[in-house]
């Protein structure tokens, strides 16, 4: 039931939970990070006490779209909680519960704001979105709690490439899993796995530097040999 509910195409419209939480000084609903009593375990969202039924297990909230979000909130009787001082998502189109038309965005039937009730957003730069906001009493949505990981590197952070695609955990680690871990082949979601069960994550895409391509010889951990008048770049033993 779950699963078809998230993969069926959302309506335009809203419960009447969400109507009364567009009018001015009410509760909108903070999509953009675990819903209340679950708390963060790499990517995933993990309830705090274990339940039965479908939803005592762990989802991956910032993979899915808002609609399967509310999907999910539904089905599950979740809440999440209320919009607090969160930092703004500068890449959303529509104030959070209106309604995406387009080039436009159309206000729920619960708006109460001061302004008009179709709001045109093409052009519309950060600074425009925080002072229509003000004016208008409309909230934006959160920027999302969790930044994507860099999956398409090999080693989770900390941990050194070895010969092939093998990893190797530094002194600190302490996890379950063993200290040396063959990523051969491993898939963005299995690694995510790995995060959940191993204790340790991957690079955020926000703090991960650009690589050096042209300046150096050799990957990192590799040595250089040189071999008559050829130089090669040789795998760390």
């Amino acid at each position: 039931e779950l699963t078809a509910a998230m993969e069926t195409p959302s309506q335009p419209g809203f419960s009447g939970s969400e109507e009364l939480s567009a009018q001015a000084g009410a509760c909108v609903e903070n999509f953009a990070t675990c819903p209340l009593g679950w708390q963060r375990k790499g990517a995933w969202c993990v309830p705090q006490q274990h339940g039965s039924g479908p939803c005592g297990r762990k989802y991956d909230f910032g993979s899915m779209a808002l609609e399967q979000k509310k999907a999910v909130k539904r089905l599950c009787k979740l809440r999440f909680p209320c919009q607090d001082g969160c930092a703004l998502d500068s890449t959303a189109k529509c104030p959070a519960t209106w309604i995406d038309e387009g080039a436009a965005c159309l206000a729920p039937s619960g708006y109460a704001g001061r302004c008009e009730r179709m709001l045109n957003v093409s052009g519309m730069t950060l600074e425009d979105k925080v002072a229509f906001g003000v004016r208008c009493g409309a909230r934006w949505p959160c920027a999302e709690e969790y930044e994507p990981h860099t999956y398409g590197e090999t080693c989770p952070e900390g941990w050194q490439l070895g010969y092939g695609s093998s990893c190797h955990a530094p002194p600190s680690y302490k996890g379950p899993c063993p200290k040396m871990l063959q990523m051969a082949g491993l898939s963005a979601a299995a690694k995510k796995e790995m995060e959940f069960d191993c204790g340790f994550g991957w690079r955020s895409l926000g703090t991960s530097c650009p690589r050096d391509y042209a300046g150096v010889d050799c990957p990192l951990g590799w040595w250089e040999h040189i071999a008559g008048r050829r130089a090669e770049c040789w795998a760390p033993l």
